[in-house]
């Protein structure tokens, strides 16, 4: 047969007799603080407006980046940059970030919207389809579309639908500004020259100078051809431009001059009685002032 002990406190009378402290306790009281820091940082962020502003910051940041690069580089050569980089690029990642910020913050202000739009009684009814076409405004062009439709253009919420479907222009609009035309500029290696008499001597009439021959040429050229005249200067560009400059020319003033001419013909003329004919006489005409003749 078996007997029942009774189970008897075996701790002195020495020792404390508080019975101990759950671990579990303990430890809770360690994480209350922590905890609490945490869900005040979470709700700075959930139930606050401090996420939406930094990226409308971010938005307005892109937009003056945007401004800068432009003004910096307007008017200039398409600069030359490492790894490929170009000027589009760039505008292309700021125009994108400037856009992706915007409609974050355009997106959540139209989806917080509603609550105070429901709260109008004159909105009670239809309130499930309300709440579908104010999710589908926040989602997307389309939805935003929809959005003025359905407002007739005529609320804040409309507003914002209406720059969410704009925004569907921006990306082209920003490539849109950059242009490379192509514009004339000074080259420093270049040379250009054009010919440009200061004086003329002429030489005595028996002189054999080839000057004296080549001006007579020129002259004579002048006088008794529909030539071309025109200065054709050296140019190893291509495009030359300087300043007006002072060259000496020949005007011309139209006279009669038909008694001062002289003939020279290669045999004499006959006389009317004597021509009974046709013939053909080579003549040389002299005009005033020692001008070459023409046959």
């Amino acid at each position: 047969m078996m007997e029942m002990t009774p189970l008897t406190d075996s701790r002195d009378n020495d020792h404390d007799t508080h019975p101990p402290i759950p671990q579990s306790e303990a430890s809770s009281k360690k994480e209350k603080e922590p905890l609490a820091v945490r869900k005040s940082r979470r709700s700075i962020w959930l139930d606050s407006w401090l996420f939406e502003c930094i990226a409308l910051a971010f938005s307005i940041a892109c937009f003056i980046a945007i401004v800068i690069v432009l003004l910096i580089y307007d008017g200039k050569r398409q600069p030359d940059m490492a790894n490929g980089l170009t000027l589009n690029t760039i505008i292309s990642v700021l125009a994108t970030g400037c856009k992706s910020a915007l409609v974050l913050v355009i997106s959540e202000s139209i989806s917080q919207l509603k609550w105070p739009w429901f709260q109008n009684p004159t909105q009670s009814q239809n309130q499930l389809v309300t709440i579908q076409k104010f999710d589908a405004a926040s989602r997307g062009p389309l939805g935003s579309f929809m959005m003025i439709i359905h407002h007739r253009a005529q609320s804040i919420v409309s507003f914002g639908a209406a720059i969410i479907v704009l925004l569907l222009a921006f990306d082209p609009f920003m490539q849109q500004l950059l242009t490379y035309p192509v514009r004339p500029i000074i080259s420093q290696d270049s040379t250009a020259s054009t010919p440009q008499r200061l004086a003329h001597l002429p030489l005595e009439q028996d002189s054999t100078s080839a000057s004296s021959s080549s001006w007579d040429s020129a002259l004579a050229q002048a006088l008794w051809t529909n030539g071309d005249f025109t200065v054709i200067p050296q140019c190893s560009s291509g495009n030359c431009t300087w300043d007006i400059f002072s060259s000496v020319s020949v005007c011309s003033r139209c006279e009669d001059v038909t008694s001062t001419i002289k003939f020279d013909c290669e045999s004499p003329l006959p006389s009317v009685n004597d021509v009974k004919k046709a013939f053909n006489i080579s003549c040389y005409i002299y005009l005033p002032g020692g001008i070459p003749p023409h046959v």
